[in-house]
């Protein structure tokens, strides 16, 4: 037996943790099998006492088994299975002009005969698949109220007369989501909504006007506080995101006071720490100097408010085929409110990515033809030399983005740009949330 090359040892306040990358578990081991295993040393004491509890933790594997192979085959496993995740983007227009925005408004929206074709295309193939994932995107998709919701409860039909599983999500920034029409999303199945708040109102009205220039704050809190106040069982998630800039970096921790206040008694409502960053467009160049140099300067915001963020969402839970991006799978693509069909929907308005993105256009029969030539550049899996000995391999292929990967054409290293900081990060956390298992 050796240990797995794909543990990571923390120590933590006289604790000893070991996180394992490639199945992303949190454990709490005794001090001399921390050592053991950090040494790679079997021959006498508790780990051999112990072989049978390590191993099936994936901390200690056979000597002849090949990891790096171990960890392609499990990929392998996440890209090809038969999945199907579609993000549907309904219309290009939006009640919001966000000042780091990197989409351009349009009056464009989904015409009927591409909703029947999305429809065609899922009657036609339902058969086929395990599971139906659908995210519903924009611009601001509830300015499509009427037809996201037609499409979704006919996606459940289907999906309920094939006895295939259905779900889908969606990104919204919360002005419209009025009781009736968040009550009527979670019927057709949508259990997953992603809300964007940054910070308190005077700032968050800044950085998200109205399109006619008012403040949107309030109307989103009324919304979301509506939304948790009604006598419901219906199980969902409304993942609170913080888009978080320097320049007001201290603005943001009143928010997290008001969080604790009104919504962290309810276990539905988590938040989201992301910083802004140049995503593309225009509008993001004027606040260049608003945006982070570096992870570092985020990650001592988290650690100085790290008390007061309640019920802060980590992926590092998640397995390998929950973490990778829809656009890394084969049954996974994006369709524009047009019926173009794409790899990655951030990157649509990018021109200079289009050869490397676009894969067609959805027939009005549903047919979408294979674009194998794209297609090959997207599941392509090139490692550097150095993450074949590398720990964080599992965590740095399947949280990167491959867009950014293609256009830089290498894999990004999480220890050269700091990141694997925010992990040992992140495993700390965890485990103070006591979000770990005992050996």
């Amino acid at each position: 037996m050796k240990a797995s090359m794909y543990n990571m040892y923390v120590e933590i306040d006289g604790n000893y943790v070991v996180f394992n990358t490639l199945n992303s578990k949190l454990y709490l081991v005794e001090g001399e099998i921390f050592r053991c295993l950090k040494n790679n040393y079997f021959e006498k004491g508790p780990v051999l006492e112990s072989e049978e509890i390590l191993a099936n933790a994936g901390l200690i594997i056979d000597s002849e088994v090949d990891e790096i192979n171990m960890f392609k085959h499990i990929v392998d496993k996440s890209i090809y299975d038969n999945n199907l995740r579609i993000t549907i983007v309904l219309t290009a227009n939006c009640n919001f002009r966000c000042q780091y925005c990197y989409q351009n408004k349009t009056n464009k929206r989904m015409s009927d005969e591409v909703e029947n074709s999305i429809i065609k295309y899922i009657q036609k193939n339902i058969r086929g698949y395990k599971s139906v994932y659908i995210e519903w995107f924009g611009g601001e998709p509830l300015l499509e109220k009427k037809r996201l919701l037609r499409m979704s409860s006919t996606i459940k039909e289907i999906c309920n007369q094939a006895r295939v599983p259905y779900i889908s999500s969606i990104t919204t920034n919360g002005y419209l989501l009025d009781k009736e029409t968040f009550t009527k999303l979670v019927e057709s199945n949508c259990m997953y909504f992603q809300i964007t708040v940054d910070g308190m109102g005077t700032l968050h009205d800044t950085l998200r006007p109205h399109v006619s220039g008012k403040g949107t704050f309030d109307k989103i809190i009324e919304n979301l506080l509506v939304i948790k106040n009604m006598e419901s069982n219906e199980r969902f998630t409304i993942a609170i995101r913080n888009n978080i800039s320097k320049r007001h970096i201290k603005e943001y921790a009143a928010f997290y006071d008001f969080f604790e206040t009104h919504f962290a008694d309810d276990r539905r409502f988590i938040l989201i720490q992301k910083d802004i960053q140049n995503w593309g467009g225009d509008s993001v160049k004027e606040m260049a100097n608003d945006l982070f140099e570096d992870d570092l300067e985020m990650l001592q915001f988290l650690k100085e408010n790290e008390g007061k963020i309640k019920q802060n969402y980590s992926d590092l839970h998640e397995s390998i085929t929950n973490k990778l991006c829809y656009a890394f799978k084969k049954n996974g693509f994006a369709i524009d409110w047009d019926g173009s069909i794409y790899k990655c929907n951030k990157n649509i308005e990018n021109e200079r990515f289009k050869k490397k993105n676009y894969l067609g256009k959805i027939a009005s029969n549903g047919t979408i033809k294979d674009n194998d030539p794209v297609s090959s550049i997207w599941l392509n899996k090139k490692f550097h030399d150095k993450c074949n000995t590398c720990e964080l391999l599992p965590i740095c292929f399947t949280t990167g983005c491959p867009a950014s990967w293609i256009m830089n054409q290498e894999m990004t290293c999480m220890k050269e740009n700091n990141k694997d900081k925010n992990l040992v990060y992140t495993v700390e956390r965890e485990f103070k949330e006591n979000r770990y298992i005992k050996i």
